[in-house]
């Protein structure tokens, strides 16, 4: 059922106490061992504290705290959006131990909406902005993603990861406010592009 769940159904469910937070980590990173690992190769790295982080918004769930309407509900980060307590590399194997001091714009309000942050997704090394030649969704680091469809281009771009991990892997994903995400990704892996409005996404501590 999680596997097609919308995040207000996942919601619903916490709130009739049918799911918590923590089985919901549990269970998409149960998905990310089984078909990512070795696989998509789509995660970069998995967030460490997602299941303590978890543990806390249920209790606050239960005591009547609500954060916000991402309350509970895991997401990824592209590797490019700063993360204070983990790695930030675009795919970059030189940057591999290094860390922010603070988080993005973007993932900052994501906590304050009560958004777990489950792990980083892999990437076109510095969003292409390398060498042409480069294979899409290839990184030093994460090495080649794959097409979650079949031995199919990827895609990506000059901005974005080569594609968003499938629904199997996570319920809820941001990457930067840029074209690719929105029609190249979407077009390769049979789902949705959203973009937001620039004022509500500013991209401070994301790069290139």
């Amino acid at each position: 059922m999680l596997t097609t769940a919308t995040i207000p159904d996942m919601q619903e469910l916490m709130t009739t106490r049918k799911l918590t937070s923590v089985e919901l980590v549990t269970y998409y990173v149960d998905r990310i061992r089984r078909y990512d690992i070795g696989k998509l190769n789509a995660i970069m790295t998995l967030n460490p504290q997602a299941l303590a982080t978890a543990a806390v918004l249920d209790d606050e769930r239960a005591n009547g705290l609500m954060r916000g309407p991402l309350h509970g509900i895991p997401v990824l980060l592209k590797d490019n959006i700063a993360t204070a307590d983990m790695p930030t590399t675009a795919g970059v194997f030189a940057l591999r131990n290094w860390q922010p001091d603070h988080d993005a714009f973007l993932t900052a309000r994501l906590r304050e909406a009560g958004a777990i942050v489950l792990g980083k997704t892999n990437l076109s090394e510095f969003a292409n902005y390398t060498d042409p030649n480069t294979p899409n969704g290839f990184s030093t680091l994460g090495g080649q993603t794959q097409n979650p469809h079949g031995p199919f281009d990827p895609l990506g771009s000059s901005s974005d990861r080569p594609l968003p991990p499938p629904p199997i892997l996570r319920p809820s994903l941001s990457a930067p406010r840029r074209k690719a995400p929105l029609s190249c990704l979407p077009l390769s892996t049979a789902c949705s592009g959203l973009r937001p409005v620039g004022a509500l996404s500013v991209e401070t501590a994301s790069f290139p």
